[in-house]
């Protein structure tokens, strides 16, 4: 049976690594293996996630270290990608997905301790992944709005069409099963992954950047970001209608 995820997710690492670091697509050499290194637990770590009993943290040099004792000891595992790896994500014990820079993508299947790099059709930096615990469908955000999809567990990806070419920083997988993805300037993206199609739920009235987004037991959302934590009522979040609404007194109010 498929475990629940315990995510942690640092915005400032996030923003400070795009800052510094994100390339849009360009020519991008062959990957090249993150080396072994001593201190890798001390080295630049971006995001970090449970794996069952496991913790996962990926960062710097492609680095993905593992531990089993609830973070007193840690093991770098080998990695075939020396790129900052910005994000993870684990769907149970077994599976999970790291990307980065480069449009880069690796998955496991043993909870961490190896890793594969997966073919991808994009080469900007990538700032999340989620995955579905019904199926085998599995996205990747990042720079520019891109959002990709596999149906296949990663062996596959495609781009869908989306409304906006703000940057997407944040997601989580809601109580319907829908992704919800957020980024800069109030972004709130809704992603039906059956159709492939991607809704904007951006309100008027939230125009921070946006880092990441939880669905709270009520159903509402709490989303972070250069705003501190805002909270949207769960009719709001769910209704985009509300959102049109907003825009629309928003324009006549500014007339």
């Amino acid at each position: 049976m498929r475990s629940s995820r315990n995510h942690l997710f640092f915005p400032a690492l996030v923003l400070a690594a795009l800052a510094c670091f994100a390339r849009v697509a360009g020519a991008v050499p062959e990957p090249r293996a993150a080396q072994l290194m001593p201190r890798a637990a001390q080295s630049l770590l971006i995001d970090i996630a449970r794996a069952g009993e496991r913790l996962v943290a990926v960062g710097e040099r492609g680095h993905v270290l593992y531990s089993d004792d609830s973070g007193q000891r840690w093991i770098q595992a080998p990695v075939p990608v020396s790129v900052m790896l910005t994000a993870v994500w684990f769907l149970d014990a077994q599976h999970g997905w790291a990307v980065g820079h480069d449009g880069m993508i690796i998955a496991t299947d043993d909870g961490g301790a190896s890793w594969e790099a997966l073919s991808h059709a994009y080469e900007g930096t990538l700032f999340g992944a989620l995955a579905f615990t019904r199926g085998d469908v599995v996205c990747a955000f990042g720079l520019q709005g891109t959002v990709l999809v596999s149906p296949d567990f990663g062996d596959t990806w495609r781009r869908l069409d989306s409304p906006t070419e703000s940057v997407l920083a944040g997601g989580t997988i809601a109580q319907g099963g829908e992704a919800l993805i957020v980024g800069n300037v109030g972004t709130m993206l809704a992603a039906r992954l059956a159709t492939g199609e991607l809704q904007d739920r951006s309100r008027a009235t939230l125009r921070d950047n946006l880092a990441g987004v939880i669905q709270a037991p009520d159903g509402s959302l709490v989303v972070i970001g250069q705003g501190g934590a805002v909270r949207v009522p769960a009719a709001q979040a769910a209704d985009a209608s509300v959102v049109a609404g907003e825009a629309g007194a928003a324009a006549a109010g500014g007339g």
